[in-house]
């Protein structure tokens, strides 16, 4: 079965915009692009007409981020810094979104 193809998308408008925003909206930007290309990746190993929601929707096995990088740093296509690089953006991030002390 064919799979499906991963691709980057438009960086350049993404980064353009992301110069403009504040260091809180940085971060949370930051980690959703992050996120979504980490998605990309894994749904580049999925077949063809499969349904990517049973996967990365809702209560899904990989819906969240943390479980993003887990199971793409437990197949090799992260290294184990990179991994490691991600979940401190995830959390820095997380602690921008939540806390209510940073402008």
């Amino acid at each position: 079965m064919p799979r499906r193809r991963y691709e980057l998308g438009d960086l350049a408008s993404f980064f353009a915009a992301f110069r403009a925003e504040s260091d809180r909206a940085c971060a949370v930007l930051a980690r959703a692009l992050l996120e979504d290309h980490v998605r990309k990746l894994l749904a580049a190993l999925c077949v063809e007409g499969s349904d990517l929601r049973e996967l990365f929707e809702g209560q899904a096995p990989l819906a969240t981020f943390s479980a993003r990088i887990r199971i793409a740093s437990g197949l090799g296509l992260l290294a184990t810094d990179e991994a490691a690089d991600l979940n401190t953006i995830r959390e820095i991030a997380n602690d921008f979104a939540h806390g209510l002390d940073h402008t």
